[in-house]
């Protein structure tokens, strides 16, 4: 069958056939886990599939207190979404990702989405726009307009996951307290004084960042952590001094 041309609008390439977005898929499979969970860290082994060869590390969050209890399904459960983070970011560069663990469907359908949602980001922002540490044909990649931007079949291996029986209980609302997510940088941080000096009660809140952000984050926490009765942190990488 006789290829058919190349579609372009507004300089924006609509081909579906095998096109320059495949050369960026160079892994066969990314698996992740089972993992080991311990009271107060989580040990998810990662290993790397790629033209024959076997590579693999482990991925460990550590946190200053105990968060989960190895023998609960529902920890158990948080601990294997905490995990899949790190590869939803290979949906562009593999075959398979497999997640060995315990996903019920609203964790699946997340994973999925979050997937094709971070593959279009990365294309987009990672490889399309200016790139000073792209060489090669990676650096010289077309804009192609897809349905699906991920290359990845994605596979869970487990137990499906049962949702907890036990009703939602929300806290009650309270206009005069706050928790600011305080690890953005500089502007987050501002806003935290602000709400401070207005006579809010002001709780800080830290999570995982990248970048120039780490920096400011880390000061502030260890900052916050004299200084605050109530500090909040998501982020294995802060750590008491």
């Amino acid at each position: 069958m006789q290829k058919k041309d190349k579609l372009t609008r507004d300089g924006v390439s609509t081909e579906s056939d095998a096109d320059s977005l495949d050369r960026l898929k160079v892994f066969e499979r990314l698996e992740i886990g089972p993992l080991k969970l311990e009271p107060r860290r989580l040990i998810a082994p990662y290993q790397l599939y790629y033209n024959g060869k076997i590579e693999q590390t482990e991925l460990i969050y550590s946190y200053e207190e105990k968060v989960f209890d190895p023998a609960e399904r529902e920890s158990r459960n948080l601990a294997d979404m905490i995990a899949a983070q790190v590869a939803i970011n290979y949906g562009l560069f593999c075959d398979t990702l497999v997640f060995h663990g315990l996903y019920d469907d609203h964790d699946r359908r997340f994973i999925r989405d979050m997937a094709e949602n971070t593959a279009r980001e990365i294309y987009v922002k990672k490889f399309l726009e200016p790139n000073p540490f792209l060489v090669g044909a990676a650096a010289d990649l077309k804009p192609e307009k897809r349905q699906h931007y991920s290359h990845a079949r994605l596979e869970f291996q487990g137990e499906l996951s049962r949702r907890a029986k036990s009703a939602w209980q929300p806290w009650s609302p309270s206009k005069s307290r706050h928790c600011i997510l305080s690890s953005g940088g500089k502007d987050s941080l501002l806003s935290f004084g602000l709400l401070s000096e207005v006579g809010g009660e002001v709780h800080p809140i830290f999570v995982n960042e990248s970048g120039r952000h780490w920096f400011t984050a880390l000061n502030a926490y260890r900052h916050f952590q004299k200084t605050r009765p109530i500090v909040a942190t998501g982020n294995p990488r802060l750590k008491r001094p």
